[in-house]
């Protein structure tokens, strides 16, 4: 009877990809400005006067798209534009000076997060691939090095899957809800455990026990959000109406910059925009218009997130382009996108000899492929599904074949990730051909 390797990754691996994630994210770090771009701005301000205002807010009342602004008299406006997870780490790593945000601490925060990513990656997958995938992805290297929210959300995620699949539910229950609080992606991964759990499915009961923790992380938020607006704000306003319009146009593949100047090219999007309304009002006529074509043309739109849903998957490697290195890097980037991605596919359909075991893993990578299907994706936003991905496409490294009575072909995880299966399948007789 053949034997499987039963232990847990050893910390020689554990420190290994700690060393090799930190390595590359902070050559990466020292070698880009520290600057803020994009959502980043929105972050700093919300994240400065919580620091030294103690309320929740950009600044005072500013049209859709401008960048946040002090108002000469002193009053803010609340904000309910963004999820409060991030600006809580710049508020808490901000100095004494207003005038100067920490955009260099959060870079070197957010690799530290990307490096605990990996590590919590080795030690679900029982296998030092997947976190070494982690650790030296172009795509994750460049999400966790931007003073963006994803490299905290990535840690969050990786570190409930991880509480989940030891047992401690209630933990992951909380964390997960952390995660909603950082980027509502994890919101509606919430509501699908809630729905699992009323089925006869496998580990129900943990499926309602972490949803219930987890929707309860997130209530004293959505509990301030009526009681400020006076309306049912489930995490954030930002991108509720924008992505779901943004979603029903049309966008070739890859057209890399050219995205956003296609969206503005759309007269009906470039009429809301640019119509100097607030947030809520934007994101709300951006949500009817969307809801609009896609009941006019449900075909076309479903054409059009064929089209577009590749983006989430692939990355075409645009953050590392250098001039004379443009097709080289893109032809790089797709292979290993795509490699990862069959492996991934690969790897769950090995997984249906434990589904009990890996069903959390399954859920979180379901719930967020799910949630992206109608909206507006980017490559970035696809950074979270990696560690996933490379779990499962873990389960495709050299396996034992039992060729003396020709049973299923199992994947070698370094850490026993298919003990128990294995196990179970030597006390079944296997008819010899």
């Amino acid at each position: 009877m053949s034997e499987v390797a039963a232990g847990s990754p050893g910390r020689r691996r554990l420190v290994l990809v700690a060393v090799v994630a930190l390595l590359f994210r902070s050559v990466a770090i020292w070698s880009s400005p520290a600057e803020l771009t994009g959502d980043a701005e929105e972050y700093a301000a919300l994240g400065k006067h919580l620091r030294f205002d103690g309320v929740f807010s950009m600044g005072g009342p500013r049209s859709w798209g401008h960048p946040p602004n002090d108002p000469a008299d002193g009053r803010l406006a609340p904000s309910a534009w963004r999820p409060p997870g991030f600006p809580l780490v710049f508020a808490a790593l901000w100095g004494n000076d207003p005038n100067r945000p920490p955009t260099r601490r959060v870079q070197v925060f957010n690799a530290v997060c990307g490096t605990t990513t990996a590590v919590l990656t080795v030690s679900i997958a029982g296998s030092v691939f997947p976190g070494l995938v982690v650790a030296a992805w172009p795509l994750m290297i460049q999400a966790d090095v931007d003073p963006y929210s994803e490299a905290l959300f990535d840690v969050l995620l990786m570190g409930g899957l991880w509480l989940w699949m030891r047992g401690f539910l209630k933990s992951a229950g909380i964390v997960l809800g952390l995660g909603s609080l950082t980027r509502i992606t994890l919101f509606p991964c919430l509501l699908l455990f809630l729905f699992v759990s009323c089925w006869r499915a496998p580990r129900r009961r943990g499926c309602l026990t972490v949803a219930v923790f987890g929707l309860l992380t997130i209530s004293p938020w959505i509990i301030r959000n009526e009681i400020v607006f006076r309306e049912f704000i489930p995490v954030a306003i930002a991108g509720s109406g924008t992505n779901l319009m943004a979603g029903t146009i049309f966008v070739p593949l890859f057209s890399g910059a050219a995205l956003y100047a296609r969206f503005n090219a759309d007269p009906e999007f470039s009429k809301i925009t640019h119509g100097n309304r607030d947030d809520v009002e934007t994101e709300r006529l951006m949500r009817g218009a969307g809801i609009r074509r896609i009941v006019a043309h449900p075909f076309r739109w479903v054409a059009i997130r064929i089209a577009q849903y590749p983006r989430l998957l692939l990355d075409n490697g645009e953050h590392w382009y250098r001039p004379g290195l443009v097709w080289p890097i893109k032809i790089v980037t797709l292979g290993l996108s795509t490699a990862l991605v069959m492996a991934g596919l690969i790897g769950l359909y090995s997984v249906r000899y434990d589904l009990q075991r890996w069903l959390p893993a399954l859920l979180l990578l379901a719930g967020t492929l799910a949630l992206h299907a109608p909206i507006l994706v980017v490559a970035r936003l696809g950074a979270p599904l990696i560690p996933l991905w490379a779990v499962f496409a873990s389960f495709c490294l050299p396996v034992r074949r039992k060729a003396e009575c020709g049973r299923p072909v199992l994947p070698q995880a370094d850490g026993a990730a298919f003990a128990d299966v294995v196990q179970r399948l030597d006390r079944v007789q296997y008819p010899l051909p």
